[in-house]
């Protein structure tokens, strides 16, 4: 589809719901390649493991060549990556050094495959984005016309009995439907502020932790790369997350190794949590920077057990002075979507998206200028590992929450437009 006819508002129904669902491809796809990338550092991370190991065996027994062996087979798992493509065969190193270089060259190639990954995912948020917002000014038109009917509906009355709900899974709160006007009303105000929280302080925090990240990236000396973790994770412990919207108190079983605060149940049936990383937990430099990357804020499921909307829910007809408040919420929602995309913030997070980007690469080139066999450049291995990492932290960090909260919203406000418009139809 052309960009000029993504936001004019001039788009049809079928055009609008062709773009949610493919918006909705993109979005599962990120998530999907988000957990292969996580899933190729830990091999990558693995594999330089083995490799700094056995560098140090000087005299081989065939016990260790067992455990190398096996060290290897797990290290590739569930991914398409033979064993004996990596792990040399272990009988000729018998009594000697065993050779790490296919080990290592593994590892490399990983860590390429990992940024072909990245730079896929980066194209589908941008995709996601594109879709998605481009159908606000055709919502924007839909909720302008609703506010005409109001209007043009005042002093009409309803006689009608609760109708059937619309839209029950997105007009749901922790599995059940709201249903008045003071319910709607009430869900809309708190998605309202946690929309001004994803598309507000959270964006801002996120490009900050990106342009933390990138100056110790771009500050990483082989020679000092210790001290450039430690400094990392004190930047790190440092930068508080912002507080979310009416956080309840902190949950220890969500999500185990985190402190998790979750906010209000809102509608759509999730809620945003905040996954932090409890810096007091005796963690080493390395463990720190590891917990600091999975921390975060999610979208997550307000029930932890799913919960199915009812399906024969009913609503009691709203008032006309409640439409308006109704349509005044979506109207707030759709301003914080669409500033979002088009304002600062996008642009400040695709800056430091950049940022990080080009300082991974001066540190890369730094390490790949030291010699395989250094005593200190194997030691660093393991800092530089720790910092690269955060290429794909960051990534997920702009996928989580921003993205499902998107969707889950615009499909809330769509929701609520049908219902107030059935709720219209009984006014005479």
């Amino acid at each position: 589809m052309e960009e000029a006819s993504l936001g004019d508002g001039n788009i049809s129904l079928e055009e609008e719901a062709l773009m949610t669902s493919e918006a909705e491809g993109d979005a599962a796809e990120v998530a999907t390649d988000l957990a292969e990338a996580e899933r190729l550092i830990e091999v990558s991370d693995a594999l330089e493991d083995l490799a700094v190991v056995a560098d140090d065996i000087e005299e081989a027994t065939p016990t260790e060549l067992q455990l190398i062996e096996t060290v290897g087979q797990a290290a590739v798992a569930g991914s398409d990556v033979a064993p004996e493509e990596i792990v040399p065969a272990m009988e000729g190193f018998k009594g000697g050094r065993i050779a790490t270089e296919s080990i290592r060259d593994r590892a490399r190639s990983i860590w390429e495959q990992i940024q072909r990954y990245l730079k896929q995912i980066w194209e589908k948020i941008e995709s996601f984005f594109y879709k998605l917002f481009g159908t606000v000014p055709s919502l924007r038109k839909r909720v302008a016309a609703l506010r005409d009917k109001v209007d043009a509906k005042q002093g009409m009355k309803s006689e009608a009995k609760p109708m059937k709900m619309v839209g029950a899974t997105y007009l749901s709160i922790a599995g059940t439907p709201v249903k008045n006007e003071g319910g709607l009303n009430k869900g809309l105000s708190d998605l309202e502020d946690a929309a001004k929280y994803v598309f507000g302080a959270y964006s801002d925090g996120v490009a900050a932790r990106g342009e933390t990240i990138a100056d110790a990236l771009n500050k990483f000396d082989i020679k000092e790369a210790e001290k450039a973790t430690a400094d990392l994770r004190d930047k790190m412990v440092a930068q508080k997350p912002p507080k979310m919207p009416g956080t309840a108190s902190a949950n220890q079983s969500r999500f185990p190794g985190f402190t998790t605060y979750i906010g209000p149940a809102l509608l759509g049936n999730h809620s945003l949590a905040a996954k932090q990383f409890n810096e007091g937990d005796g963690t080493s430099v390395l463990g720190a920077l590891d917990k600091f990357r999975r921390a975060g804020v999610e979208l997550i499921p307000t029930n932890e057990k799913a919960v199915a909307a009812a399906a024969n829910a009913e609503f009691s007809v709203m008032s006309l002075s409640a439409m308006n408040t109704a349509l005044g919420h979506l109207d707030k929602i759709l301003d914080l979507v669409e500033e979002f995309r088009r304002g600062k913030r996008t642009k400040d997070i695709n800056k430091s998206r950049e940022a990080i980007k080009s300082a991974s690469s001066k540190a890369t080139k730094a390490m790949e200028a030291a010699k395989t066999g250094d005593e200190e450049a194997r030691t660093t291995v393991a800092y530089y590992r720790a910092m690269i990492n955060f290429n794909a932290a960051y990534a997920r960090w702009v996928q989580q929450p921003a993205i499902p909260f998107s969707s889950s919203a615009l499909s809330t406000v769509r929701a609520t437009l049908n219902l107030i418009d059935k709720n219209l139809s009984t006014y005479k």
